[in-house]
């Protein structure tokens, strides 16, 4: 293995003590966690261990347990959005990061961006990935939270045990691997119980923080001179958002515990110094290669004939990153 597991240490928190691990050299990169997570656990599993790898070449990177779940102390209850801030604060402190990249995974976006509004000389850049000002779709229908939350308890229910879909979902590429399905079930129970998962999906449900976004100073290649925050940027229509953008730069997206990665189009170079305004544009609930494969037949405008709803982005996923010289 190319990276020894490293230290788990503890930190102490207001109400117990916050599992974390540090590793690579150079730059500090921050890993908010998920909804549940295990960070000792994870190590176990080659998939994330290249993962990991890959994480320590971007730099110095920490990830860590949020209170109450995986190798942290566990509690009855879960900590509200503000106390996660905080305990990210102390970690970070405690690790000796002063400013950082911050990478906000799946129901850590809401808590990336408060601590990015919150604590602005101390962030880099925010990169979000499956993640945003929420986890859930923006303003359902109330027919819509209340399947969601019928739903909640029985997903909860089968946490742990060989029923659990959570891989069907997270990781479809690996739903038929039988070993890989019965480390997952030891995964999720070793990262928290059927009450605390329910806790923590009802939670990030109702979370929504798109109210802090504009206070998130950290900046997103734009064209020089162009001064607007990503919020204002999303609301303009196609064409003008469109216009923006002269060179459209290279994304490659890898989901957790899948070796396949999805190059979308560009030059490959995120280099020259400057803004970059980085959202996913494939529809909701398309498939994403058949979408790029449509994107590469298309020469001027978006895919036609491709299912799906509005883009990703006016969900939340969307982010800015600054490249400095």
């Amino acid at each position: 293995m190319g990276v020894e597991v490293p230290e788990l240490r503890f930190t102490s928190g207001r109400n117990g003590r916050l599992a974390w691990q540090q590793w690579g050299e150079g730059v500090d990169v921050v890993g908010v966690p998920p909804l549940a997570q295990n960070i000792e656990l994870s190590w176990e599993w080659p998939a994330t261990v290249r993962m990991f790898e890959r994480f320590g070449r971007l730099g110095r990177y920490l990830h860590y347990d949020k209170r109450g779940t995986g190798a942290s102390d566990r509690l009855r209850g879960v900590p509200t959005l503000a106390e996660r801030v905080e305990d990210m604060r102390a970690v970070t402190d405690d690790a000796g990061v002063e400013r950082a990249h911050l990478m906000g995974f799946s129901d850590g976006g809401p808590t990336t961006l408060l601590f990015a509004a919150a604590y602005p000389d101390r962030v880099h850049s925010v990169i979000l990935f499956g993640a945003g000002a929420s986890t859930f779709p923006f303003d359902p229908p109330p027919e819509v939270r209340a399947r969601w939350a019928a739903a909640f308890p029985a997903q909860a229910r089968l946490w742990g045990t060989p029923e659990s879909p959570w891989i069907d979902g997270l990781a479809p590429s690996e739903a038929g691997n039988q070993e890989c399905r019965r480390w997952q079930q030891r995964y999720e129970r070793a990262t928290c119980d059927a009450q605390t998962l329910l806790d923590l999906i009802e939670m990030s449900a109702a979370t929504d923080v798109r109210g802090v976004c504009k206070d998130v100073t950290c900046p997103v290649l734009l064209p020089e001179g162009e001064q607007r925050s990503i919020e204002e940027l999303i609301t303009l229509p196609p064409e003008e958002m469109g216009a923006l953008f002269e060179r459209v730069q290279l994304v490659e997206l890898q989901a957790p515990g899948s070796e396949e990665v999805i190059t979308a189009v560009g030059d490959g170079s995120l280099t020259e110094p400057g803004r970059y305004f980085v959202l996913c544009a494939i529809p909701t609930g398309a498939d994403p290669q058949e979408y790029l494969a449509a994107a590469a037949e298309t020469e001027e405008g978006p895919p036609q004939g491709v299912a799906g709803g509005p883009p990703h982005f006016v969900n939340g996923m969307y982010a800015q990153l600054v490249v400095s010289e």
